[in-house]
Parts: structure tokens; sequence; C-alpha cells
């Protein structure tokens, strides 16, 4: 989590309704990733986007996971954090469900 807070306060962390391209093409992928939102290596986040996947696997510089397997590793490797509404909504359940598997015992 604190990873995530830092890349929001770093303001490098970026939610977008959702990625879609008309064809799992690398060339499509760079086009909207470097040259119309400006990114140059990217963590994107997104639920069971299979075309997001194979569009960027080919891009240097660019990685894409689903919301269950972010991890601070590639938050920290990356310069931004690109993350669709989906992949927030998914990210939410996660974390509430952990938190509520937390015992709440004073010391």
């Amino acid at each position: 989590r604190s990873a995530l807070s830092e890349r929001l306060k770093s303001k490098r962390l970026m939610v977008v309704d959702k990625i879609v391209f008309s064809a799992p093409k690398t060339k499509e992928a760079a086009r909207v990733l470097k040259a119309n939102l400006k990114l140059d290596k990217a963590l994107l986040i997104d639920s069971g986007n299979k075309s997001l996947e194979l569009a960027t696997r080919n891009l240097n510089g660019f990685r894409t996971l689903p919301a269950s397997a972010i991890n601070v590793y590639d938050i920290v490797k990356h310069s931004w954090l690109v993350l669709t509404q989906q992949a927030v909504n998914d990210l939410q359940t996660r974390f509430k469900n952990e938190n509520k598997g937390k015992s709440h015992a004073s010391v």
C-alpha cells in the first residue's frame, strides 16, 4: 500500500476508464501509451485484459499485470503506474478483505 501511496504523492499514478485496442498490436500500444499518454516506462494494471497483455509484452519499458498480481517491486521499478477503473475496484476489494483478516488486538 505504501508503494501505491508513494506513486500517488509523486503524481505518477494514472487511473483510466479502460485500455482498449482495436487489435492486440504492439505498434498500436506504443502509439497510445507513448504518443497519446506520454508514458515512457509504466506498469499497467488491469483485470484480465488479454489484448492489453499481448499488445504490450514486446514493448520496452512496459509491463502489464492483473490487479491480483500487483507487487511492490514492479511498482517501484516503473516510473508510472496506470490502473484501469476495474483494477482500482479489484484492489479496493482485495485490501478490504485483507483488513478483515487482521486482528485488532491492542498493545
